[in-house]
């Protein structure tokens, strides 16, 4: 598979949803010819520096990121009204995207948003992105995937960032 890359992988990290290792994962890349690859954990970057060096010892560029919670109000609102959750993927570019994506991971984290998992609303996440840091939505249970397949407009929210 040449010129593959894996943007959306989940590691041993992500709570229910990833069992890989990083040595097993950059054995992989490996053994498919991908020269990079990226881990994006669901709420947290604690698998980074495994992942990272791992992927180095076998030759492969490691991309850094993570899969947020993104809720639709303010999330220092811990109600069942916005428990709902949409999934945003982000990457970090260079070394100031890495910086980034510790401060909007850790403010995922804050005890005051922090309601069943880590979140962040789409105001928040703005505060912190800058040219460094590359989102996109993971998969089907997003937010723009959703609105894509009702037909429906974005919320100007999603524009900002």
């Amino acid at each position: 598979m040449k010129n593959y890359t894996p943007l959306h992988c989940h590691s041993m990290y992500s709570l229910l949803d990833g069992l890989s290792q990083p040595k097993t994962m950059a054995e992989r890349c490996q053994e498919i010819g991908a020269s990079s690859c990226a881990l994006t954990d669901h709420g947290n970057i604690a698998g980074t520096v495994k992942f990272y060096t791992e992927m180095k010892k076998h030759g492969i560029k490691p991309i850094l990121g993570c899969e947020l919670y993104i809720c639709n109000d303010d999330p220092s609102i811990q109600s069942k009204e916005n428990k709902d959750l949409s999934h945003f993927v982000i990457l970090a570019k260079n070394f100031e995207g890495w910086k980034s994506l510790i401060r909007i991971t850790s403010e995922s984290n804050r005890p005051d948003f922090y309601y069943h998992k880590p979140r962040l609303n789409l105001s928040t996440l703005a505060k912190f992105c800058n040219n460094n840091i590359i989102g996109f939505c993971g998969h089907a249970g997003s937010t723009i995937a959703d609105k894509i397949m009702l037909g429906e407009s974005l919320n100007p929210d999603w524009k900002e960032i």
